[in-house]
């Protein structure tokens, strides 16, 4: 690759002085700059589906405790148990999810999502200083790697050279959504220094054939985990939710109707019934039911490994399927256990804990009492904690009904410096939790303010995984408020508040925390986030940089470098975009849309100055075309060397929109000539290949 730089720099510097000499090749060079655009209409796509991809991702994670007829029921319909049949329907609530943000205001949000896991974090850590938080990886970058090479080499051989080149981009992008970004950020395991995989609720269930429904369901809590207590970070007071699974061909409904009362009498009102079992009937109202898109690499190639089994013997099992009554069933428990449950509990919890526990950190005040209690003692005795206390015990009456008492662990109030992380009743791990639960509600702007508080405490505390945590979801949340053309990046906030928590995040969680898996994850959502904020410096600029980082890092396996790469070419592919759209906004089209969230106060026309001075700064400094098909054409040779000759192919002729009408692109001793013959004589061996076979 570093050899490729020096014969493109070269060749650039011959087609500026044929430029100056020649007026009809600067004219053609011209045009094939601007055409590259149809190798890709909408560069920016591809960003926009990870920002919804990153809003699903994290959300809020529900813990499933099954009694052993509610599993056997799963098994009866091809799962393994009640939590993978929850799973997939979990992936995407039907319809729209109305939450509430921290200003009262009512949010209508689209493609909502939750997760069902059977497990928590188990175990308490024992070690001081950072040990506890240092070398947790979210994956394995060999399993990763692994999986993405099946993936690309089923996507080659169902590729077929005849298809236009706007669908086979339409392929590969789905390749580096669905096998690479969503993989790395998919179920980040349980830590300490984030709480988006601990749980927020928890379901109970049971079904219509247990003999004493309401005493199994009392002993259920005490079979999480196998009755392994949960490490001290992670919170208890958690919703309590309680699901009746009704079989309709073996029960009497009238019955399961009777135990769902006396379930909300003991319980409270946070009960479900849910219905299925339906007879069999001709196979068009049967569905098959698809893995959750959201599990793991490793656990995708056990799932791949498993499914290779199945092939070689005779007896192998076919894929779980549910009827069409039964589908729409589990969708209307889900939802209801969103909306009616979930979500409400969540917006309590960050109105009592912004009350009790932020609103007493913020300001001039609020840092005093922090830097007073940091120098003169007020830890655990303090009152601080009492008051955390009683929220507690609020949302402890809310979560319990009223019937269950919580054990508090001996370090629940324990400091990062006795044990090496948070106890869960802590103000930073409370106030943690609830910039979680406001990013998990998308009230971004409220999860920015209050992650900002955090950082000087984990700075002093020198708790640096949980510094780094805090920083780049800081980052992520600015990044996910901006929805342009409403509202833009500006080139303040870009340069002096996401470029510094992204610079320290990263550095803290290489150097000083050593998870270098989480550095990947940062740079990846921050770099596609950076795509979609209407600010064509923040894509070609910012994003190419932190990508680089990672390359430069080596975070990522061989196939993950030329998919790097391919990204970097997409961000000033989408520079070019942004660019062509803030222009047309500037010619008078802008207007309506850049005041549409403008007030009618004094500050209005202020307001609107300094956001078409960021749009004329930032549609300065041309298309970035040549720069774009410069970093195919490095991709196209990493992807040679890993003898992945159609994505190749791929990239050349993506390149080609560029380079196809420049003569000096052509020489034998450049890169883009060597990689096209390369490719082409591995298509020609494997023509003779099968031709021998026939």
């Amino acid at each position: 690759m570093r050899a490729s730089f020096d014969i493109l720099d070269s060749n650039r510097d011959k087609v500026s002085t044929t430029t100056n000499g020649d007026h009809k090749t600067h004219t053609r060079r011209k045009s094939s700059v601007s055409s590259i655009a149809s190798s890709d209409s909408n560069p920016s796509k591809t960003a926009i589906n990870c920002k919804n991809i990153t809003s699903q991702a994290f959300c809020p994670r529900v813990l499933v405790v099954a009694s052993p007829d509610a599993d056997e029921l799963a098994r009866e319909s091809g799962f393994d148990r009640l939590t993978t049949l929850l799973q997939p329907f979990g992936d995407e609530i039907i319809g729209r999810v109305c939450i509430r943000d921290s200003q009262s205001i009512t949010l209508n949000c689209e493609n909502y999502s939750v997760r069902f896991n059977d497990v928590i974090g188990g175990g308490l850590p024992t070690t001081s200083g950072d040990i506890v938080n240092r070398n947790v990886v979210l994956f394995k970058t060999q399993d990763h790697e692994s999986l993405l090479k099946i993936q690309v080499e089923e996507q080659e051989n169902f590729l077929n050279w005849e298809l236009s080149l706007s669908y086979r981009n339409q392929l590969k992008r789905k390749l580096y959504l669905d096998q690479f970004f969503r993989r790395i950020i998919a179920n980040p395991p349980v830590t300490s220094f984030e709480t988006f995989s601990h749980p927020v609720a928890c379901v109970y269930a049971i079904s219509s054939r247990n003999a004493n429904p309401l005493e199994t369901l009392a002993q259920l809590p005490k079979t999480i985990n196998n009755g392994t207590p949960p490490a001290e970070y992670i919170n208890r007071d958690y919703l309590r939710t309680y699901v009746l699974i009704h079989h309709e061909n073996e029960d009497d409904l009238e019955q399961s109707r009777t135990l769902l009362e006396k379930m909300k009498r003991q319980f409270g009102l946070h009960c479900y019934l849910l219905r299925i079992g339906r007879h069999k009937a001709t196979e068009d109202q049967y569905q098959v039911i698809k893995q959750s898109c959201w599990i793991t690499a490793h656990e995708e190639l056990a799932s791949i490994d498993q499914s290779n089994n199945n092939k070689s013997e005779t007896d192998a099992s076919a894929p779980p399927s549910l009827h069409n009554d039964d589908i729409t069933e589990i969708q209307q428990l889900v939802r209801s256990l969103v909306t009616q449950s979930i979500i409400p509990f969540m917006e309590r919890c960050v109105t009592v804990w912004n009350d009790q526990v932020a609103s007493s950190r913020r300001g001039i005040t609020g840092r005093f009492f922090s830097a007073s209690r940091k120098y003169f003692g007020g830890g655990i005795g303090s009152g601080g904690s009492n008051g955390l206390k009683s929220g507690n015990s609020l949302l402890g009456s809310i979560t319990n009904s009223g019937n269950t008492t919580l054990d508090v662990p001996v370090g629940a109030m324990a400091t990062y410096k006795q044990l090496g992380f948070y106890g869960y009743l802590t103000p930073e791990a409370t106030i943690r939790r609830l910039a979680d639960y406001a990013f998990m509600l998308r009230d971004y702007k409220f999860a920015h303010s209050t992650y900002d508080l955090l950082k000087r405490d984990f700075l002093n505390d020198k708790a640096w995984s949980y510094l780094a945590a805090s920083q780049e979801m800081a980052a992520i949340s600015i990044l996910m408020s901006i929805n342009p053309p409403q509202s833009i990046l500006s080139t303040k906030t870009r340069t002096d508040i996401i470029e510094p928590l992204l610079d320290s995040a990263i550095y803290t969680y290489i150097s000083r925390s050593s998870m270098p898996t989480y550095a990947l994850r940062c740079i990846l959502i921050s770099s596609e986030l950076l795509c979609t904020v209407g600010s064509p410096l923040a894509a070609s600029y910012d994003a190419t940089k932190w990508l680089l980082k990672a390359l430069d890092e080596k975070l990522v396996g061989r196939l993950g470098y030329a998919l790097l790469m391919e990204r970097i070419s997409n961000a000033y592919g989408v520079h070019g975009e942004i660019s062509e759209i803030n222009r047309n906004r500037r010619r008078g089209t802008a207007s309506p849309a850049l005041d549409q969230n403008n007030n009618t106060s004094n500050n209005t026309n202020t307001n609107r100055k300094t956001k078409v001075s960021d749009l004329i700064q930032s549609t300065s400094g041309g298309t970035r075309h040549r720069k774009a098909a410069f970093w195919l054409l490095l991709a196209a040779r990493e992807w040679y060397d890993a003898n992945d000759y159609k994505q190749v192919q791929l990239c050349t002729e993506n390149a080609n929109h560029v380079y196809g009408e420049m003569d000096w692109t052509v020489r034998e001793d450049g890169i883009l000539h060597r990689l096209t013959s390369g490719h082409r004589t591995k298509n020609m061996i494997d023509q003779v290949d099968l031709l021998s076979i026939n």
